[in-house]
């Protein structure tokens, strides 16, 4: 079974917003699927670590990945794709990547990973904490799938959604997107465009 059969399967049964792959594709409507809790985290980049609040986030909108630096599965795509989406984004709208695996996601391994995708760190952060917080933020949140494989070999053993979440500059998850897909990807450019104008 494929990876991306894997995490479909998973954000389905939980009867999740992110497995059903809502997306704005029109602003005109008020659409919310729900709001980001406030929490505190560590911010890993290759030019300080340092605590921060996701209410810093707020003013402009903000794009939510999760990944972990170990991944031998879906991953080192997700983080090209992002590191391709921070130079097709107005400055001000951000790219935030969650670890999965914080236990083994020291910042120091975050910081590097960033450095191996390029990533700007003034537009694209690299977010761990205590697990018990993060996976709070995960499942009410976000509302995304994370599960455990033990028996997996090294690199698949946390199964994970590769959605990308769109959130407005009032911390409220405003569409769920696709990372794998190139007409997904254009509408999360646009949404969140039309986002930094409001």
């Amino acid at each position: 079974m494929s990876w991306r059969n894997i995490i479909l399967g998973l954000t389905a049964a939980g009867g999740m917003a992110a497995g059903a792959g809502c997306r704005l594709g029109s602003l005109a409507s008020p659409k919310i699927y729900g709001s980001i809790s406030d929490a505190d985290l560590t911010l890993s980049a290759s030019h300080e670590n340092r605590p921060m609040k996701l209410s810093e986030l707020k003013g402009a909108p903000w794009i939510a990945s999760f990944l972990y630096t170990t991944c031998a599965g879906p991953c080192p795509m997700l983080a090209a794709q992002l590191a391709r989406l921070q130079w097709s984004l107005p400055d001000d709208v951000k790219l935030v990547s969650f670890t999965v695996d914080p236990e083994k996601d020291t910042p120091a391994r975050l910081s590097a990973y960033a450095r191996r995708f390029q990533a700007d760190p003034e537009r694209w952060f690299f977010l761990s904490g205590p697990t018990p917080a993060l996976n709070a933020l995960f499942r009410d949140s976000f509302k995304i799938a994370l599960a455990e494989n033990p028996k997996g070999p090294p690199g698949t053993q946390l199964i994970h959604s590769t959605k990308l979440v769109l959130v407005d500059s009032q911390g409220s998850v405003r569409g769920y997107y696709d990372s794998d897909q190139a007409g997904s990807l254009a509408s999360l450019r646009q949404d969140a465009k039309k986002l930094l104008k409001k």
